[in-house]
């Protein structure tokens, strides 16, 4: 009979108990993977606003006259892009940084 019977409900097959243990084992198996990546995003998540924070930091402190004229341009786009973001994001990002 092939160790499965089948249920009241008619078409139905229920699986041996240990079938339906190795789905609960499946489901938390897939759960801990998915909390490590969303764990992992965090952290990456507070490593890029600590290099955000940095960056706002030494545009802060930047005097244009004293760059070189080659980065000029690599300034203005870094210091665009921190002025793009959001005030409360990054003064999160410098709690982080302790600044």
């Amino acid at each position: 009979m092939n160790n499965r019977r089948t249920s009241i409900a008619g078409n139905r097959v229920a699986i041996n108990p240990g079938h339906f243990l190795s789905a609960a084992r499946f489901r938390k198996e897939q759960f801990s993977l998915v909390r490590t990546e969303i764990e992992m995003l965090a952290k990456e998540e507070t490593d890029l606003m600590k290099i955000a924070a940095a960056a706002a930091l030494f545009i802060s402190h930047l005097e244009c006259r004293t760059l070189p004229r080659e980065s000029l341009g690599s300034a203005a786009v870094l210091a665009r892009l921190v002025n793009e973001m959001p005030e409360d994001l990054i003064a999160d990002a410098l709690q982080l940084l302790n600044a």
